[in-house]
């Protein structure tokens, strides 16, 4: 029979053979383990404790503050909401399409595009009417992004076009060529522009 296994007789119990001893069976039971030390509570730590008086009162006015915070913050959810209502008005829409967010985003976006379009358009007006400028002047000035290279230009330009003040001479009577006269041409407006834009 192998060692460590006891015959066993009929009608007895089976149990549990423990053989420390290294021999036939028997011997004693290994120790039991020894359970983990519970974490002692940090220092100043008191569990569930109730709190003493100044801790009340902290409790409370962080409670208060609390109530505050969520009264303004309905305030100004409720302003959002009125803003959004007037502008909704603004743009025409009915009360069922607000809350198509990316309609109403897209209808923003192209009104400030519009706007900016129509400042642009009344800058290069503005611009041309100051200096008097002729309508092939007004195409070079559109053109031109930036205001004060706008505004150079179309002082240089308005400069050229000035009279000089030399006589003109009299056309010949007879057949022949025309004499040369001095009208706003290309080389004059690209001179001009690249006179301002080197300042």
């Amino acid at each position: 029979m192998p060692r460590g296994i006891n015959k066993y007789r009929p009608g007895a119990t089976l149990g549990v053979l423990f053989n420390t001893d290294g021999g036939d069976g028997g011997g004693t039971p290994p120790a039991p383990t020894p359970e983990p030390p519970k974490p002692a509570p940090p220092a100043g730590d008191e569990g569930d404790k109730p709190l003493g008086p100044g801790g009340e009162k902290a409790l409370e006015s962080e409670r208060a503050a609390r109530k505050e915070l969520e009264r303004q913050i309905a305030q100004i959810q409720q302003s959002q909401a009125q803003q959004r209502d007037a502008l909704a008005a603004a743009l025409g829409l009915k009360p069922d399409e607000m809350s198509d967010t990316d309609k109403l985003a897209g209808q923003v976006t192209g009104l400030s595009e519009k706007l900016e379009q129509m400042t642009r358009a009344n800058l290069v007006l503005s611009v041309i009417s100051e200096h008097s400028l002729s309508e092939d002047d007004r195409k070079v000035i559109e053109k031109i992004t930036d205001e004060a290279t706008m505004r150079a230009v179309a002082a240089r330009l308005a400069e050229a076009a000035k009279p000089s003040g030399k006589p003109k001479a009299d056309p010949p009577s007879s057949g022949g060529t025309k004499p040369a006269v001095d009208l706003p041409g290309i080389h004059r407006l690209r001179s001009a522009y690249e006179s301002a834009e080197s300042n």
